[in-house]
């Protein structure tokens, strides 16, 4: 990640050359004027506070190596009220940072138009005005990371319009949809993707990594009214209504999770469009007969239109519903394959290699044509029909309740059948035609399993996501992927060596133990002292922290193996500033390759002894949540790769409440995690034996001082060190 970070700072520094700048406002003269100047590569930075009223419309240029951004001064910190909208348009923009609330807007709020445009690390929350919250219209725009809250208005949350058969390549991914009431009246739709008469136009969209948690502003959460969309890894958690296709053919829903979880009128899936696929899905706990057709999956029937008029319940052709698993639903059935009260039923259907269980409930709804295609499906509970052939009745025997997964001995293995056809593929999107892969993200086997899960070992990429997956990083959401990684004082605790024999009660150790009240001491100068980090790390900065407040002069030295020369990367050997412990001396530079780095105090500016007295000597390189560290330091120096052990820490620095810890293990053992702050003192958050694979913990628990505190994970021979900040 560093390598690929510098690259690219390196690329938009050479293609936008010395003009790129940053713009600083403060209010909306000095923004109209900075966007009015804005080059390539500039960034227009809004000074953080309430911007009331402000109208904002955001129009110019960038390239594709350096686009404009407009940005708040610090994530989060830029909040919009009143009447305020932002439109978007020109090429390459990039909007980052900001919040809307409490607003008096009549029409839509966000408008992104033009071409290669993106808003990020933003939120909508409350803003109890407004009719769409968030438009796309144009071509290749970027929606991610974002939070949507509290929409009590008519017209959907996001809005993605679809004007011709010109395919849109939109990209909406990781944003978190919250807490849409009930509206009461049509046009509650938490997402809609075109229009009624749009359903023939072409927007390959590519959703994906969204999640939806109580979305419950009328019977369908997700609307698609247009052509050639992709919907991917989405979670909808406790909310109302269905995903739905409602207009529009040739789209693909795949690998997406949909959860009761004990809520009153979840659904999954309704459609009215030929030519969709329902693939690799998981449905859990929904109450179908409560949601529109009162099952899990819904083919409506529909009736013939003049040439030239909007249809709006076209006759299905051509349905597949393949790989996915149903599981435990509350009421109704799992699939009503012809439903509702028009003339014309569903044609071409195929129902391919699912798991359907439960206990209580017929599965299939009994208004089959008989022109269905049933192959490989494996289903536990209560037909409901006549078995049409194509569907075995046993137990798939799955892991657990709530599990996808199924178990060694699951009939379900090695049960999928070919010969439906396969997914269609949309040129310009990421479609797994094959199925090649399950809802986890792990390659199937060439004989492959029905249902969702594959039953193979290899990492899983996917899985149900939460709040902290997903919005903005200053929300709790996971660390922002533009930022540049976060740092870590790599020399803490590691192994020192020194010039010449320190005084007993000051050795060398107290300069990396990350106590300012213990140091390292030695005289007459020069004397210097050397730390190895125990591998080779990128590191970009330094701090030193002197005894007494001195302001030590020296210079500091890296290299990356043993016998290899030093290159100085710190020159203060004219320094006269003091190292206190509120203001160490720091030095931030390039990043630079080193192991083993030195420190050599050659004299002092206002200190007339002899004594070169370190409290601590911090040296920072990539931290954990980066995900960049070259290795981590291990117990007995074996070089294991610090990849092993995943370490992420969201939002940080801590401005409020507290951070999400995060982590995964690649084996069961003891973990112990640590926080200590800059006196040393020590706070321990977990010592137990954790099994493998991800967890979280809390901090802080109760509100801690404002300064640098030091994250520490021990497992067995790895260790981790993220650096976290609390600024209140």
């Amino acid at each position: 990640m560093r390598k690929r970070y510098h690259w690219l700072v390196c690329l938009l520094l050479c293609c936008t050359g010395a003009s790129a700048i940053d713009r600083n406002v403060s209010d909306m003269t000095a923004l109209n004027a900075a966007i009015s100047a804005a080059q390539p590569g500039d960034r227009i930075i809004l000074q953080n506070g309430t911007w009331n009223n402000a109208a904002i419309t955001f129009s110019s240029s960038g390239t594709s190596t350096a686009a404009i951004e407009m940005r708040a001064q610090t994530p989060g910190g830029v909040t919009f009220t009143g009447n305020s909208t932002l439109n978007v348009t020109g090429t390459y923009l990039v909007v980052r940072g900001f919040k809307w609330t409490n607003g008096t807007v009549t029409g839509n709020v966000v408008t992104i138009r033009g071409s290669y445009n993106r808003i990020t690390q933003c939120a909508i929350i409350n803003f109890n005005s407004g009719s769409k919250w968030m438009v796309l219209d144009g071509l290749r725009a970027r929606l991610d990371h974002c939070h949507f809250e509290g929409k009590n208005t008519v017209d959907p949350t996001l809005q993605i319009e679809v004007r011709d058969k010109t395919a849109d390549f939109h990209v909406v991914e990781y944003n978190h949809f919250s807490r849409r009431p009930p509206l009461g009246v049509n046009g509650g739709e938490t997402v809609r993707v075109g229009y009624s008469g749009q359903m023939d136009n072409i927007s390959r969209t590519l959703f994906q990594y969204n999640l939806f948690r109580e979305c419950d502003g009328e019977n369908e959460i997700i609307s698609n009214k247009s052509a050639e969309n992709l919907y991917r890894y989405n979670t909808f958690r406790r909310s109302e209504g269905q995903f739905c296709f409602r207009h529009g053919d040739r789209n693909v829903l795949y690998a997406n999770w949909f959860l009761g979880e004990g809520k009153a009128k979840t659904g999954g899936v309704r459609v009215i469009g030929s030519q969709n696929y329902i693939i690799n899905n998981f449905f859990y706990g929904l109450d179908a007969a409560n949601s529109t057709g009162d099952a899990v999956i819904i083919l409506q029937k529909g009736q013939d239109y003049p040439a030239g008029e909007v249809r709006f319940n076209p006759q299905i052709n051509g349905c597949v519903i393949a790989y996915n698993t149903i599981g435990e639903f509350t009421s109704g059935r799992a699939i009503d394959l012809n439903n509702g009260s028009r003339p014309l039923s569903p044609t071409g259907v195929k129902v391919a290699n699912n798991v359907v269980v439960d206990a209580n409930q017929p599965l299939v709804a009994n208004t089959l044509t008989g022109s269905e295609t049933w192959q490989g499906n494996i289903f536990s509970g209560t037909l409901g029909i006549t078995n049409p052939g194509g569907i075995t009745i046993a137990n798939p025997q799955l892991e657990s309740a709530g599990s996808w997964r199924i178990g060694a001995s699951s009939p379900a293995i090695d049960a999928g059948v070919g010969g439906w056809g396969g997914v269609l593929d949309i040129s310009g999107l990421p479609v797994d035609i094959n199925v090649s892969f399950d809802i986890d993200g792990q390659a199937r086997t060439s004989s492959k399993d029905a249902g969702a899960d594959e039953r193979v070992s290899g990492t899983v990429t996917n899985r149900p996501l939460d709040s902290m997956d997903v919005g903005p990083a200053w929300m709790g959401g996971p660390p922002d992927p533009d930022a540049p990684p976060a740092l870590a004082n790599l020399a803490l605790n590691k192994s020192v060596t020194a010039s010449s024999q320190p005084q007993p009660e000051n050795p060398a150790t107290s300069a990396v133990d990350g106590d300012v009240n213990t140091r390292w001491s030695a005289s007459v100068y020069p004397q210097w002292l050397e730390v190895d980090l125990g591998a080779v790390y990128d590191i970009s900065k330094t701090e030193v922290v002197c005894f007494s407040d001195r302001a030590y002069q020296f210079t500091i030295q890296a290299k990356t193996t043993a016998g290899g020369s030093f290159t100085q990367i710190v020159n203060r050997s004219a320094n006269t500033t003091p190292g206190t412990v509120a203001s160490p001396i720091t030095d931030n530079f390039s990043p630079v390759a080193a192991r083993y780095v030195r420190i050599n105090v050659t004299g002092a500016a206002d200190y007339t002894g002899t004594w070169a007295s370190i409290s601590e000597l911090r040296v920072f390189g990539e931290s954990g949540g980066g995900g960049a560290l070259m290795q981590a330091k291990l117990d007995g120096g074996t070089g294991e790769l610090s990849k092993e052990v995943k370490l992420e820490v969201y939002p940080n620095p801590v401005s409020g409440g507290a951070s999400t810890i995060k982590y995964s293990l690649p084996k069961a053992g003891n973990v112990q995690i640590s926080v200590y702050n800059m006196n040393g003192q020590t706070q321990t958050l977990f010592n137990a034996r954790q099994e493998a694979g991800e967890h979280t913990l809390r901090w802080p628990q109760s509100p801690q001082p404002s300064g640098v505190y030091i994250l520490r994970l021990q497992s067995g021979r790895m260790d981790r060190q993220v650096r976290l900040v609390v600024a209140r």
